[in-house]
């Protein structure tokens, strides 16, 4: 009987020793599952948190909206083309034709007749006239009809002091019957703008010495003479012009 006593004895030790091994590494398995779930918000958070750190403030403040780091600089050109074009859809357009003022102000007192003889006043005989003559003061001031440049500058023996200008279009612009003393800017090389003071009205030319004083203005055009009258209806609202 005792030895019965002793083997239940040993049993319920055994039973025991089982149990609370069994609730031990029960125990322990779900502490180790727990810590692992709890250190890994942490873990998380942690990174998160680093990553704040890096990010720029205007982001951390910032609404719901997406930010960018680094300014979206196609898209304002974009919008500046635009309105660019826009703008200059509403823009007058820029005049590209030469403009053309009167050398001085007056009448046509004789016209241009390259191939009809006229009557001279001065040579007493019939002649061609290469040009126009503006009536005008001896003084009055004489204006370059267009933008251009002073090509030449000199003494004719017969016609006076003359400046040539040349122009755009192969147009080149004459006067002739100056006063000997010109415009102390205007110089061989000398650009000129319409309207700018290169001379005034004189008595030098010889061959319309008895005509009253006047300005001979002639125009070429690639080497050949033409009416200077054709750019009339350009600048004649400037002037004093008559038929």
């Amino acid at each position: 009987m005792s030895n019965n006593k002793k083997a239940k004895n040993t049993g319920a030790i055994l039973y025991t020793l089982t149990v609370l091994i069994v609730t031990a590494f029960t125990l322990l398995s779900v502490f180790f599952i727990a810590s692992r779930k709890s250190k890994k918000p942490q873990g998380e958070d942690l990174q998160s948190s680093r990553v704040e750190d890096k990010t720029p403030s205007s982001i951390k403040k910032g609404t719901d909206e997406p930010h960018r780091l680094v300014p979206n600089y196609s898209e304002r050109i974009t919008q500046s083309s635009e309105i660019d074009i826009k703008e200059n859809d509403d823009a007058p357009k820029v005049n590209t034709e030469p403009m053309y003022i009167s050398p001085v102000s007056g009448y046509i007192s004789r016209d241009f007749c390259p191939d009809t003889m006229i009557y001279s006043m001065t040579m007493e005989d019939y002649r061609t006239h290469n040009g126009i003559d503006i009536a005008a003061e001896i003084g009055d001031k004489v204006s370059a009809f267009s933008n251009g440049v002073v090509e030449k500058i000199y003494d004719d023996p017969m016609n006076g002091k003359t400046v040539e200008i040349s122009h755009a279009d192969g147009i080149v612009s004459i006067y002739q019957n100056l006063q000997n003393v010109i415009s102390e800017d205007i110089e061989v090389g000398k650009e000129v703008k319409a309207g700018d003071v290169i001379g005034t009205v004189g008595e030098t030319m010889i061959t319309e010495i008895a005509e009253p004083p006047h300005l001979h203005f002639e125009i070429t055009k690639n080497g050949e003479r033409v009416n200077p009258t054709q750019f009339f209806d350009v600048f004649a609202e400037n002037t004093d012009y008559i038929e």
